[in-house]
């Protein structure tokens, strides 16, 4: 009863927003322009798409300006996908070993808040000349933005290991295996489902900010020319088409990670 209530309440918020939003771009020429409406409204005696429309378009493989509809998406996914294993893989086998020793985490630490602190997205005109507008360097520079998430999420969790644990395996005589398979992993799994689920939505912006730069397919293309040409509707449409993609990854590994973890409410 109480989640079907907050469904509703969350229904409830979502159309009060979409209304308001529809009323206010059509009383005001201003916002209008800025912000477009989410349904055909007219203007100057022109009936002009909405968001709706754009997205009905799109889903039905229907005219749509500066772009191919459905591969376009398919392009952004398998772009943030590929980025998003290489980087995952990359952040938990090395968080998951300079974290184990405290000597090497003490060495390692500057190293690597400094390499953290590099703004990501200004590195993307250098991977762009040295790979060119490949698939591949699109991947390579979603990687590097959710390398450092994964990383610190396996990184930290390692840190919060009790070591009383770890003192007590090795004194019982277990393995190396053994500590990891039964202390290390049952640890430090909340911290790196917090990690994907955080990288995840990562992976999908940092394709999108690489195809606004250079691509001439995928959902950045699509944002960037709708902004270009002024039409709001596809500027929108993009956007929701990512945001909603984001948040259907997030709720499935959100379940995923109740799955795996149902055995800590027992």
């Amino acid at each position: 009863m109480r989640k079907t209530t907050v469904h509703l309440v969350q229904i409830a918020v979502l159309v009060i927003v979409v209304g308001l939003w529809q009323y206010l771009a059509s009383r005001s020429e201003t916002l209008f322009l800025a912000i477009g409406t989410p349904w055909s409204v007219k203007n100057h005696g022109v009936i002009v798409p909405g968001v709706a429309q754009w997205l009905a378009s799109w889903a039905t493989n229907g005219p749509v300006p500066h772009g191919q509809g459905w591969p376009d998406l398919f392009v952004t996914l398998k772009e943030a996908t590929y980025g998003y294993f290489l980087g995952v893989s990359t952040g938990i086998l090395l968080g998951a070993s300079l974290g184990s020793s405290l000597l090497i985490r003490k060495f390692a630490a500057p190293f690597i808040a400094i390499a953290n602190a590099f703004p990501k997205i200004a590195l993307a005109p250098m991977f762009i000349l040295i790979f060119g507008s490949s698939l591949s360097m699109k991947a390579y520079f979603v990687a590097a933005g959710t390398f450092f998430i994964t990383f610190y999420a396996v990184f930290g969790g390692i840190r919060t290991v009790d070591p009383v644990y770890l003192r007590s395996g090795k004194i019982l005589g277990a393995s190396r295996v053994w500590l990891i398979r039964e202390i290390y992993i049952p640890s430090i799994f909340g911290w790196v489902v917090s990690g994907l689920r955080l990288t995840a939505a990562w992976a999908l912006t940092s394709a999108v900010i690489v195809e606004f730069l250079a691509a001439n397919s995928g959902m950045g293309y699509v944002v960037n020319f709708g902004q270009q040409s002024g039409d709001l509707a596809q500027c929108w449409g993009g956007l929701f088409i990512i945001s909603l993609v984001a948040l259907i990854v997030d709720r499935s590994l959100y379940h995923l990670s109740k799955h795996f973890s149902a055995w800590r409410l027992k």
